[in-house]
């Protein structure tokens, strides 16, 4: 897909929402343009933070 949106467990359990996607899409859209309601939220963007650390350490992504 051109682009894929994320949220719910990737904060575990705080609010938190992202966009992934295709390097020519993601890199012509402005600030703003690609997110929503719990994107940019310090605690998180923390906790997203230490969901990825832990996905990474425990190799769950294969």
């Amino acid at each position: 897909p051109d682009l894929i949106t994320i949220s719910k467990s990737m904060g575990a359990g705080v609010p938190i929402s992202g966009v992934i996607g295709r390097k020519e899409i993601m890199d012509v859209s402005e600030p703003g343009e690609l997110g929503g309601t719990y994107s940019g939220s310090p605690l998180g963007c923390r906790a997203a933070l230490e969901v990825l650390d832990v996905i990474e350490k425990e190799n769950l992504n294969n």
